[in-house]
């Protein structure tokens, strides 16, 4: 027990040393104590100031959330609007180039239609030409019809007069003597020749203009071994003029009968 008092004794120095270490920290822990307690205070202060500040941010951002809000609403109806018009523009730009595709398609249809119409135009000014001159052709064919079908007809009763006094003829001939019969045979048969050489010889003057082709011992050929039996066969129309239709035929028989030559004989080439 005695030794324990005197550890205690030997350490009564240090413990008070201790407990003066001990005050002094205190007193700074204490000092320090203060020192934050008024800097809590003044933190307090600063915080009730900054709560205070925060309201009034909270306030104005309310206010400005609101108004956000609200441009948010207004820039969406905006946008609605904007995007309807860009629809609509679009719809515009579609419509404007189909217009101008329809607008080009149809000058395009309209130069083809005006070059159509042009070439009609030609077409009909050159069938009216034609028109025209068919009309003059058909014209001078119905004259030159209505001339020939008159030139039958005079031949036509030239032809009934010759027929009727040919029947005359026949009449008196029956009545004449044979001999006589026989002696006037001869005689129109000779005269028949020379009327015919003669009549030939002056229409072949104008065998071009009247359109004469020419006779028709000079269009065919025999062998010589057989000109007698031709000649002979033949005389009657040997001698014939050779022309290539019956047209120019009614043409060439006014021609002699215009200028009183005798009858002759006539030939178609076709």
């Amino acid at each position: 027990s005695t030794k324990r008092l005197q550890q205690i004794d030997f350490r009564i120095p240090e413990i008070k040393n201790e407990i003066e270490t001990i005050d002094l920290s205190r007193i700074e822990i204490e000092s320090n104590i203060l020192h934050s307690k008024e800097s809590i205070d003044e933190t307090n202060i600063k915080k009730n100031k900054i709560n205070d500040d925060l309201e009034i941010l909270d306030s104005e951002r309310n206010k400005i959330l609101t108004e956000q809000s609200v441009a948010a609403s207004k820039k969406s109806e905006i946008d609605n609007k904007i995007k309807l018009l860009s629809d609509q523009l679009n719809e515009t730009k579609l419509k404007l180039s189909k217009v101008e595709n329809e607008k080009e398609e149809s000058q395009i249809k309209i130069k083809s239609n005006s070059d159509k119409l042009s070439d009609l135009e030609q077409a009909i000014m050159t069938f009216s030409t034609l028109k025209l001159r068919l009309e003059s052709m058909i014209n001078n064919h119905n004259a030159s019809i209505s001339e020939l079908k008159s030139r039958i007809s005079k031949l036509n009763s030239k032809k009934s007069k010759t027929l009727n006094d040919l029947e005359e003829l026949d009449l008196i001939l029956e009545k004449s003597s044979k001999a006589a019969a026989q002696y006037d045979t001869k005689i129109k048969t000779v005269k028949g020749i020379m009327h015919e050489d003669y009549t030939v010889a002056k229409l072949k003057e104008d065998s071009d203009k009247l359109g004469i082709e020419g006779l028709v011992y000079e269009m065919i050929s025999w062998d010589k071994q057989y000109e007698r039996s031709v000649l002979a066969v033949s005389s009657d129309w040997i001698k014939a003029i050779v022309v290539p239709d019956f047209a120019t035929l009614l043409g060439i028989a006014e021609v002699a009968r215009s200028k009183n030559l005798p009858k002759m004989q006539f030939q178609n080439s076709n």
